[in-house]
């Protein structure tokens, strides 16, 4: 006679609890998209909401990006026009070149001759024939002047520029790459302005996802009511609200990314053909694969604030009475 010998008791590994935890959150998040499928236009609205929040100041960056590269690409270094009074003749405007070379100061002195000035003047206006109807060379004789140290700041700059203005014959002195300092200093303003309207435009969409997820919270309060009845624990209810807010954050994410790409193709063609115009190669820089993912990754995780400050605010006041 086999003698009973009652329940068994088992010990649960934590590769057991592993695996099932793995196939819970596979399962809530399978379920968590088809219930986003389901009500395709509620979805929709949020992956704008958050796609807009995202584009802008993506979109606006990448401005930035490309005005830094355009600058850098126009920027030969810091150099000063010395334009020559017209009655200084090609010897004397070459002995003022040649004393200029012996300072420390400065690398390169080139002179450009009335005639040579007239001629990449018709080159680059394309008024060539306007030109020709002139009686005499409007146009001075000019000594551009390069100085050793490229990158200076601004008031080394003008005293720079300053001391160039005393020189006999020198009727007019012009710092020529003066523009694209104060270009920089636009674009560290315009950083800053980025960083201020991505703040709010975040914090925005947090609320915005976090008042969508608290009316799925009360349109399902009698499913929640039910499972807390059966023993659910909070991370349980948690869990598939979370990922809803996961899937708003991703998809607002790649629908950002394709709104910045089409942008960017929009407008690439006139500011590449522009720059043609002016015998330039440049190209616009548009979204790459890793700051696209990035974007991706910023909507979860503003997707996931948003769900986490509904569930944790409403979630647990819901308790089976």
């Amino acid at each position: 006679m086999t003698a009973n010998k009652g329940a068994v008791q088992s010990k649960v590994t934590w590769r057991h609890r592993w695996a099932s935890y793995r196939l819970d959150h596979k399962r809530v998040a399978k379920e968590s998209g088809r219930r986003l499928i389901q009500s395709p236009f509620t979805t929709l609205l949020a992956w704008l909401v958050i796609a807009i929040a995202l584009s802008l100041p993506t979109g606006m960056t990448l401005v930035v990006n490309n005005l830094t590269d355009l600058g850098e690409y126009l920027d030969g270094g810091t150099s000063a026009s010395l334009f020559l009074d017209p009655r200084v003749d090609r010897s004397r405007a070459l002995d003022i070149a040649q004393t200029l070379r012996q300072r420390s100061d400065i690398n390169k002195v080139e002179y450009i001759s009335q005639q040579q000035a007239l001629e990449e003047f018709e080159a680059v206006s394309g008024f060539s024939d306007v030109l020709q109807l002139l009686d005499e060379n409007p146009l001075p004789s000019v000594l551009v002047v390069t100085p050793v140290n490229h990158n200076m700041g601004s008031a080394e700059a003008e005293r720079f520029i300053d001391d160039l203005k005393d020189i006999p014959g020198v009727t007019r002195t012009q710092l020529d790459m003066q523009w694209i300092q104060r270009l920089q200093q636009i674009l560290s303003l315009l950083d800053s302005a980025i960083e201020v309207i991505a703040l709010l435009l975040g914090l925005g969409v947090i609320l915005v996802v976090g008042n969508t997820i608290r009316m799925t919270i009360e349109q399902r309060r009698d499913e929640i009511v039910i499972a807390k009845l059966v023993g659910a624990t909070d991370s349980f209810v948690q869990r598939p609200f979370l990922y809803v807010g996961l899937w708003y954050g991703i998809g607002g994410g790649v629908l950002a990314c394709i709104i910045v790409w089409l942008a960017s193709f929009w407008v690439a063609g006139p500011i590449e053909a522009l720059a043609d115009a002016y015998q330039a190669s440049f190209y616009v820089q548009t979204l790459s694969f890793l700051q696209a993912l990035g974007v991706c990754i910023i909507g979860a995780i503003i997707g996931l604030l948003g769900s986490s400050l509904a569930v944790f605010k409403h979630l647990r006041d819901i308790e089976p009475t």
